[in-house]
């Protein structure tokens, strides 16, 4: 009983570690003797502030850098883009959920299990269910929620929408009723961004991969790196199976819990307390004892070593919620000086004062997008700074963490117009690409003032990016595999974390959560583009068509792995251009881009970054701003 109770807790969420062969069996240690676990109950409006206040002092991880080099490697290119599919993930979580409630009856025959669990408890995960989008509940997963009937805290999913929760979870967290709740709902609102951000069918992969490499077969990929490109790894643990996440996933499941906590309408300062209760039961401080770190209690051992610091979970996500940022000099609003000397071919740009904007005076926000910089509106600036109608104005750029959640960019921007602009009436916006989310959440969500709105090439409807960022990446491993893509494609897709962000994905839980205002949108000019028209997209059709058959022919030649090669094929079957490519800028669909309501719709015949650099584009959004 022992050994499972450590493997249930391994399960929990899991530490930032990469698998670097077989992990010692002794990672899989037996608990000391239960001792009495901390309750939510004992957490005061006083140890809640304190474990805040612990946290914010926590300096954050510096930000990874999640691209991989793929060296001409097609093995790696495609573990890095392959995952399983919807029935494969159930099918292999099922086998796994029922080898877990079959280890735990053998273990201790008089437990019930799975344990009924509390109606309240019950209603909570409907909650979050109900809340999830639809393509993040496919048919083939079965939503469940068991309860172990065990005394020590543990929370885990094995994928494919199965959640477990120990009993001494609930009793921990439920024992204040009017938080716990909540509380309880962000643990199991993480476990569920787990499978949703595909986190548990990689670790699957790894074990299916792992299983060909014992047999023989020659991936060329060290056992170190394989584990790497998949993020998710995985510890030998009897018959089951042990997802031990990185830093960053974890750290991506929390946010997913807090905006699917959101969603589904819960108070996100009592669901944080799940995270202050951790910090609490660390740290004595928390509950007014002495400072320094405590001996913790084996309750709750695993669970703590087993993820990252609680301190530096809770203070992303408080200030996920305040808009507050560490890089206080590096990010925010900065002024355009137009007789600045230059550097490194922009045009000086200075962090604006309290207070920069006074009173009365108009200026112009320009926002980039998740991979801007300085650069992005370097030509835009200069052609407003030479606009006569511009006079009078000053021109600010909004530097925010672009790989980001959006929903911090604009709570941040919210706190930069207010340290910043004196009137935020007389301010006009200028947004490319997902930096025209972040000022409609501004605007829409948190009632931000401005006079008008100028959003190029925004994806209001998101943007289907995945199966472009696996074509672009085809060039990384074969040069003569162009696949006929645009340069402008490639050029885009290859910078960044990936390139993707959840938040920007069709139907995401930011998408649903920011919804449509139908009032504003009469204030926005929205400028998209078509790229390709008649002759050119036909001419492409034909040039992709030949370019998979390439694709295809070298995944059979030289990938030595047959789940890489049988999935590989697949998936080149399966590919499409999509809207994004066919009637779109090649990054934004025209369709995601237009927004109902819209004041005014421009459409050009540009790619997604030339919407920024066109002098007739600059001259329709000069119009636009300056016009009565």
């Amino acid at each position: 009983m022992s050994r499972f109770l450590a493997v249930a807790s391994l399960l929990v969420f899991a530490a930032p570690l990469f698998l670097r062969g077989d992990p010692p069996v002794g990672s899989v240690r037996r608990f000391a003797p239960p001792d009495e676990a901390p309750v939510l109950k004992d957490l005061t409006a006083a140890a809640r502030q304190r474990a805040d206040c612990l946290a914010l002092r926590e300096p954050l991880d510096k930000p990874t850098e999640r691209a991989v080099d793929l060296a001409g490697n097609v093995s790696a290119w495609l573990i890095k883009h392959l995952s399983l599919t919807d029935a494969e993930e159930a099918n292999a979580a099922s086998k796994v959920h029922q080898e877990l409630l079959q280890e735990h009856k053998h273990r201790d025959p008089l437990a019930r299990v799975p344990r009924q669990a509390p109606r309240t408890v019950r209603q909570t995960f409907d909650r979050l269910i109900a809340a999830l989008p639809p393509h993040l509940k496919p048919e083939a997963f079965r939503f469940s929620l068991t309860v172990l009937d065990l005394p020590e805290v543990g929370a885990f999913t094995c994928g494919g929408g199965y959640v477990c929760v120990t009993r001494g979870m609930l009793d921990a967290l439920l024992s204040d009723p009017d938080r716990g709740p909540a509380a309880l709902a962000f643990v199991l609102a993480h476990e569920l961004g787990h499978g949703a951000l595909g986190h548990c069918r990689r670790g699957y992969q790894l074990q299916a991969l792992q299983k060909e490499v014992k047999r023989g077969i020659k991936l060329s990929i060290p056992n170190e790196r394989l584990a790497g490109l998949l993020e998710t790894s995985l510890a030998p643990a009897g018959r089951l199976v042990t997802f031990l996440y990185t830093r960053e996933q974890d750290y991506d499941a929390d946010l997913f819990a807090l905006h699917l906590c959101r969603n589904a309408g819960l108070d996100l300062d009592a669901a944080l307390d799940a995270l202050r209760w951790l910090v609490a039961a660390r740290h004595p401080s928390v509950h007014g004892g002495p400072d320094g770190e405590r001996k913790t209690p084996s309750l709750l051992a695993y669970y703590l070593a087993t993820h990252p610091d609680p301190r530096r979970r809770l203070e992303r996500l408080l200030m996920e919620q305040s808009g507050d940022v560490q890089d206080k000099e590096g990010l925010g609003l900065f002024a355009f000086d137009p007789r600045g000397t230059r550097d490194s071919g922009s045009r000086r740009l200075t962090r604006c004062a309290a207070g920069g904007v006074p009173d009365g005076k108009g200026c112009v926000v320009f926002i980039h997008g998740m991979h801007g910089d300085d650069g992005s509106f370097r030509d835009f600036l200069a052609f407003l700074a030479g606009d006569q109608r511009a006079a009078g104005r000053r021109l600010l750029v909004f530097r925010h963490p672009g790989n980001g959640s959006l929903v911090h960019s604009g709570r941040f921007l919210r706190n930069e117009m207010a340290r910043v602009v004196a009137s935020p009436s007389r301010a006009s916006f200028v947004c490319h690409s997902a930096g025209g989310l972040v000022f409609r959440y501004y605007a829409e969500k948190l009632g931000g003032d401005f006079d008008r709105a100028v959003l190029l090439g925004t994806p209001n409807a998101g943007s289907l990016l995945t199966p472009l960022k696996f074509l672009a990446d085809a060039a990384e491993f074969a040069s003569d595999l162009k696949m006929g893509l645009p340069a402008a494609i490639t050029a885009t897709l290859s910078e960044g974390r990936d390139g993707l962000n959840p938040d920007v994905q069709p139907d995401s839980l930011f998408l649903r959560h920011l919804g449509h205002d139908a009032k504003l949108a009469r204030r926005y000019h929205v400028i998209y583009g078509v790229y390709l028209r008649g002759p050119a997209a036909t001419a492409l059709q034909v040039s992709f068509g030949l370019g998979k058959l390439a694709l295809k022919r070298v995944i059979k030649e030289r990938v030595p792995s047959p789940l890489l090669r049988a999935t590989g094929l697949r998936l080149v079957d399966e590919l499409r251009l999509t809207d994004e490519v066919l009637d779109g800028d090649l990054i934004i669909s025209a369709d995601s881009a237009r927004l109902e309501g819209a004041g005014k719709v421009t459409s050009t015949r540009l790619h997604h970054d030339a919407l920024k650099t066109e002098e007739d584009v600059m001259g329709t959004v000069a119009a636009s701003l300056f016009g009565k």
